[in-house]
């Protein structure tokens, strides 16, 4: 799955904030966000140091997301997650 699709699917049992790290190593913390083709449209509850409260980025320069809530694995598995024993033996069939 593709940063972009993961936000695009991005299910109702994970809650819609976070922060997510650049491939310029920038760590960007969201409180929501909208997505389009390539882009996605990054939210901020309070403004950075030079006062902005909206990021826009291109999904391809994402390098990982970031959760600050203790969220249950099994969540996740709503994105497509699974655990390993099944990842394995659905790629080796």
């Amino acid at each position: 799955m593709k940063i972009r699709q993961l936000f695009a699917e991005w299910p109702k049992a994970i809650p819609r904030n976070g922060s997510l790290v650049t491939d310029f190593g920038e760590t960007i913390p969201f409180c929501d966000f909208l997505i389009n083709d390539s882009l996605l449209l990054l939210s901020r509850a309070t403004p950075d140091a030079h006062g902005t409260q909206r990021v826009i980025i291109d999904s391809e320069a994402i390098v990982s997301v970031k959760f600050q809530e203790a969220i249950d694995l099994a969540r996740f598995m709503t994105m497509g997650f699974q655990k390993p024993e099944r990842a394995l033996a659905s790629s080796l069939s």
